[in-house]
């Protein structure tokens, strides 16, 4: 009898001691953590109507990384907004400025917003009906190269890139180009271009 108490002496002290977690090695019953520093990465530059992701990262005391889902904002609204996702999208040229809040720490990073597409087409309004004519779309800002895509009506001919050489077949004809950079930004311009018969020669 004695043996028998012995060996359920040693055996509820080792089970006392797995359910305390009173050994060696233990783990942690939950994860516990203090969030103290956050950086925010976004391109330093994008352009008036150009959305990028932007990115929190929150640390502990110890640096490791802390996984949490941050408030966004931004505290220069009229040149920036930012998404509850972090998507930032310019709005208006200047230094726009995003920030990222989990438990109390805030993690911030400054964004260059820059100018959008301008753009215009140039050439000869009016003109003679049927003269063979050029138009051209000029474009600048945003981010190059530029792709065009014309939608033409009243007129007849052929597009070459940013160029349209052609003539009018009615009084007048509407050239709308859609111009997009190189960050998928678009700038969408149109023109109307009168033509009659007493009109200058081209």
């Amino acid at each position: 009898m004695r043996g028998l108490h012995c060996a359920l002496t040693i055996v509820a002290a080792i089970g006392a001691a797995a359910c305390t977690g009173d050994v060696a090695g233990r783990q942690p019953i939950g994860p516990h953590f203090t969030i103290t520093t956050s950086t925010v990465t976004c391109p330093d530059t994008i352009s008036v109507g150009q959305s990028a992701q932007c990115t929190a990262y929150f640390y502990d005391e110890n640096h490791n990384l802390v996984g949490t889902t941050p408030t966004w904002g931004t505290n220069t609204a009229t040149l920036d907004s930012v998404s509850a996702t972090g998507v930032v999208k310019g709005l208006a040229v200047g230094t726009a400025e995003v920030h990222a809040t989990s438990a109390g720490v805030t993690g911030s990073k400054n964004v260059y917003v820059k100018a959008g597409i301008s753009a215009s087409i140039e050439g000869e309004s009016p003109v003679r009906k049927f003269d063979p004519c050029v138009w051209q779309t000029n474009a600048s800002g945003g981010t190059p190269p530029y792709s065009y895509s014309w939608q033409i009506n009243g007129a007849a001919g052929s597009v070459t890139d940013n160029v349209f050489e052609g003539y009018l077949v009615g009084s007048s004809a509407i050239y709308t180009v859609t111009i997009t950079d190189a960050n998928g930004v678009t700038k969408v311009i149109s023109r109307t271009i009168i033509g009659n018969f007493s009109a200058p020669l081209c």
